[in-house]
């Protein structure tokens, strides 16, 4: 029935000028599951072979327009067929004869009058053998994968940890580097669209281990929120239990038959979840992937569910990784938010300047509604806006000369040139986005890379207003601080030009309610 199962999977080309024996091929491996192709001559037979992609071929040597032998040697050179399995037949028992096809690539030679018994176990020894064959590719391909992604890692926490503390420079850069690397969500996000997409899957939910002990939908496509907000699955219950032993990809009708897993199998069923495969990591189920049937296709084979075995170890793998990456990013990046705090005071204009532009940062993304990574990239990007600038404290507040507009022009570039090298190419990151694009303007005139309106990131707005309104309400040596109201009237007069009009109102009923126009943590 396996065999069976699997034949049906597979198309098989039949190429002989025999009439007789085409039919006689057709209806026997037809009886078999193949789905056979057929043809007379040699060149149908190349042409089908282009188009159609068969598993296999049965190929006479003797073909018109083309023979066999031509046409194995066609499709050996082809890079797009080369592997295709082939298997000649011929009236010729000659040694050259058999020999000639070898050389030319066949994978086996059969003189009629043969067996069709023995030519069904032929094709299923090489189909077979092919199968393991792409099996282990892609089984190599996906370690390889890891092993490129753990020397990186390490590659990368060992470069970005070696003289941070040492050299600012380096510190921003290992910081900016960081922001690179996906978030836990944003990993779990893609695994999941990558799943539904690649293996056609309608349904799809990742669970994973929450604080209460329990497997948890951490994030799904396909499935409707009532039924998979109340899906549940103990982490000591039977359905665990059984994907941790098995270790392998479990339909749920197996654990039909246990009463202890009754209640879990109907909420998975309600939520059209057939299929669990279990994310197991040094012996220990992280999570549990759930599929339910697939959008068209044949149903689960042998490859599909070792695929579905490394796709439950892999991310196993990206879960440790982002956890790891996450706990460096927030240590780099809290320390150079202090190595920041430490050089604003040596200017007492700046004393506090990030802290305060974050803390009302914050509160203008509170009021927005952002909440968890979100607002922590905000947070972050606050902290660290004034990145590249540091070089030019020195020059600019040690100074009391109002710069002429040409001079601030000139400033601003050389601080978003120095932003842009300090993120390099890869700096994309949630984080990096702030500190890269808080000087754009909403009419297109900023800078680094002229941005307009909402194609400049919402963090970056909401890090300029902030930026804006703190300098204005402190001293600077050219100038002293501007009360609220007037501070207010600049940056309202700036609205559509310089910043979000409708983040601008925002901030002033935000300010309404803060008379002093400074905010307290």
């Amino acid at each position: 029935m396996q065999e069976e199962a699997q034949a049906k999977q597979e198309t098989i080309l039949v190429a002989d000028n025999d009439a007789r024996v085409v039919e006689l091929l057709q209806i026997t491996l037809s009886g078999r599951g193949y789905q056979v192709l057929v043809a007379h001559d040699g060149a149908t037979a190349l042409g089908l072979l282009q188009e159609r992609r068969p598993d296999l071929v049965v190929l006479d040597t003797r073909l018109p327009m083309k023979s066999g032998y031509a046409v194995l040697d066609t499709v050996r050179r082809d890079e797009a067929l080369s592997h295709t399995p082939v298997i000649l037949i011929s009236t010729d028992a000659a040694t050259e004869s058999r020999l000639q096809g070898l050389r030319l690539g066949a994978d086996d030679y059969l003189v009629k009058p043969f067996s069709p018994r023995e030519l069904i176990i032929r094709i299923r020894r090489i189909l077979d053998r092919m199968q393991d064959r792409n099996l282990l590719l892609l089984r190599n391909e996906v370690l390889e994968e890891e092993v490129r992604r753990h020397r990186a890692t390490l590659l990368a926490m060992r470069n970005e940890m070696g003289d941070s503390l040492n050299r600012m420079g380096t510190m921003v850069g290992q910081v900016i580097e960081l922001s690179r690397y996906r978030s836990i969500d944003e990993i779990l996000d893609r695994f999941v669209v990558t799943t539904a997409a690649n293996l056609d899957y309608r349904q799809v939910a990742l669970l994973i281990a929450d604080p209460d002990g329990n497997f948890a939908p951490r994030t799904w496509r396909g499935v409707s929120d009532p039924a998979i907000r109340s899906l549940i699955v103990r982490v000591d219950g039977a359905v665990a239990r059984l994907c941790a032993a098995t270790r392998r990809p479990v339909r749920t009708d197996e654990l039909a038959e246990l009463p202890e897993a009754h209640e879990e199998v109907l909420s998975l069923s309600a939520a059209g979840l057939t299929l669990l495969v279990p994310a197991l990591g040094d012996d220990r189920l992280f999570g549990i992937l759930a599929l339910g049937e697939r959008g068209s296709g044949p149903a689960l084979g042998r490859f599909d569910s070792k695929l579905l075995e490394i796709l439950g170890r892999s991310i196993v793998a990206a879960l440790q990784n982002a956890e790891s990456f996450e706990r460096a990013q927030r240590s780099f990046l809290e320390t150079t938010a202090g190595l920041i705090g430490n050089i604003e005071e040596r200017y007492p204009c700046m004393e506090g300047h990030s802290e305060r532009v974050t803390l009302l940062s914050v509160k203008l993304g509170q009021a927005l509604g952002l909440d968890g990574e979100v607002l922590q990239s905000l947070r972050f990007g606050a902290l660290l806006h004034d990145l590249g600038q540091l070089e030019q404290y020195r020059e600019l507040l040690d100074r009391t000369v109002i710069l002429s507009p040409s001079d601030r022009v000139l400033h601003r570039r050389r601080t978003a040139e120095q932003t842009v090298q300090l993120l390099g190419p890869g700096g994309q990151g949630a984080v990096g986005a702030v500190v890269r694009h808080h000087q754009e303007y909403w009419d297109g005139t900023g800078l680094p890379d002229g941005l307009r309106g909402t194609e400049i990131p919402l963090g970056a707005r909401i890090v300029a207003l902030a930026n804006a309104w703190d300098a204005l309400i402190h001293d600077r040596p050219h100038r002293p601080a501007y009360g609220p109201e007037s501070a207010l009237r600049i940056i309202r007069d700036r609205a559509g030009r310089q910043f979000d009009p409708g983040l601008t109102d925002l901030l002033a009923r935000l300010m309404d309610r803060v008379p002093a126009g400074v905010l307290v943590p």
